[in-house]
């Protein structure tokens, strides 16, 4: 018995505790609120007007760099590797192409068995299979 009541006096105890900081919360809460609802007094439009624009040094600086001289970016082309062909496509660098598409500004000329020419130019490129052991591998449709 003795036990129980230790328990229910424990529970009232936290209870109490518990109302005391809930009631202490709610009063924080209302402070904040009543503070909230003050009117607040901001710059008058005459003040308001007066004041220097912020963001004038950054237009500044936006003109000073348009007399910049800008430099073109290198273009450097990617290494073109053929990866499969199938039914006279052809997937360089994990796109598919066909006859007289355009990869990196190169056109495809012609489409083989084992592999491609491109050109751009004078400048003619082939890409082989990698793989040569696939050279015997047909597709058929059924």
């Amino acid at each position: 018995m003795g036990y129980k009541l230790l328990i229910k006096i424990f529970l009232l105890s936290i209870l109490t505790v518990e109302s005391v900081f809930a009631l202490t919360d709610i009063e924080r809460i209302d402070k904040l609120v009543k503070d909230i609802k003050k009117e607040r007094i901001g710059l008058s439009k005459t003040d308001a007007k007066k004041a220097k624009n912020p963001f004038v040094k950054a237009v500044q600086k936006r003109q000073e760099l348009k007399h910049v001289k800008k430099y073109k970016k290198r273009k450097y082309n990617k290494r073109l590797s053929l990866k499969a062909i199938v039914n006279n496509r052809a997937k360089i660098n994990y796109k598919w192409y066909s006859h007289n598409s355009t990869v990196n500004g190169y056109k495809v000329i012609k489409i083989s068995n084992d592999y491609v020419v491109l050109k751009r130019g004078n400048r003619t490129i082939y890409l082989y299979l990698k793989n040569k052991k696939n050279k015997n591998i047909k597709f058929s449709s059924n």
